[in-house]
């Protein structure tokens, strides 16, 4: 099988390196030296119970590594995946499948607008990553990847099925699933709750659990979250706050990607995230104030931080 996992960031190198015994994947990655020292290091991945695992991965920045791809795992930053779709458009086999595991519901859309519904499948990583370098990263233990079988051709969902297979004794944990645009709102009510608090003022998931002073516009700031997948047709369990807290008790110490973002200078997902509920707020006449904010308040950092 040919695997082509696109980006370089922690989650791409996280996936190449756990993969690379079993399905060899390629990395197609932004940067040429990025991928200069990856072809000479390999991929090294530090797990926080202690295990270092590494493995040797071919990386290019030339797209013309898509050529022979069977399956493109689509991994980089939202404010990438236009660039990255107009590449799969132009370098890949019309045959090709393509898999989204970016956060958010707007990735996949983009894409299946790009590419073609039919051969676009959803998925969703509950890694959490932290790149330490080019070509190595620190993940935590919750290594669980759903993956979305409905919403493509049957060959393309065989194709995801046989991935998963292939994986099966790795030490990620992969699940199919019927219904993946759930999946992806129950993912975005943990991002949402996050992501831009932390990118914002640098709190570790531990100091978001432990300060209850924040908790009642946390509770608040789930609720906008809800209302507007509801809105869209999602249902979610109870007690969704209870989630957000049980994930933060699994990366104590970690903190969110906008906040290695804007410390570096770059572009956020937030239009993927907070962004998404406050338009769908405006679009269904729901009320999402501190989505609208905390949307502004990013861009703001954004357009402060010193560039890169």
């Amino acid at each position: 099988m040919e695997l082509t996992i696109c980006g370089g960031g922690s989650l791409g190198l996280a996936y190449a390196g756990l993969m690379a015994d079993w399905v060899s994947p390629k990395l197609f990655v932004r940067s040429p030296s990025q991928a200069a020292d990856i072809m000479a290091q390999g991929v090294t991945v530090s797990i926080t119970d202690g295990s270092v695992l590494h493995a040797p991965v071919k990386a290019s920045a030339d797209p013309s590594i898509l050529a022979d791809t069977e399956i493109a795992i689509c991994l980089v930053k939202y404010p990438d995946t236009a660039s990255l779709g107009a590449q799969l458009s132009d370098h890949l086999s019309p045959s090709a499948t393509v898999v989204s595991l970016q956060t958010g519901v707007r990735p996949l859309a983009d894409y299946r607008t790009l590419l073609g519904r039919d051969r676009v499948l959803g998925g969703v990583s509950y890694l959490g990553a932290r790149r330490t370098g080019p070509a190595s990263v620190s993940i935590g233990t919750n290594l669980r990847t759903v993956l979305g079988l409905d919403g493509a051709t049957e060959q393309h969902a065989a194709r995801v099925q046989a991935l998963v297979d292939a994986l099966a004794d790795t030490s990620l944990e992969f699940e199919v699933s019927q219904d993946i645009a759930q999946v992806i709102w129950d993912k975005m009510i943990i991002a949402c709750s996050q992501n831009s608090v932390s990118g914002l003022t640098g709190a570790t998931f531990r100091q978001l659990r432990e300060d209850v002073t924040w908790h009642p516009i946390l509770a608040k700031l789930v609720a906008e979250i809800e209302a507007a997948g509801t809105a869209t047709g999602a249902n979610f369990a109870p007690d969704q706050l209870q989630r957000v807290f049980a994930n933060w008790e699994s990366l104590p110490d970690h903190r969110a990607s906008t906040y290695v973002d804007l410390e570096g200078g770059r572009l956020t997902e937030v239009d993927a995230l907070n962004g998404t509920i406050a338009e769908l707020g405006r679009e269904y006449g729901l009320d999402a104030p501190i989505n609208e904010m905390l949307t502004a308040m990013v861009h703001l950092a954004e357009r402060a931080a010193p560039k890169s």
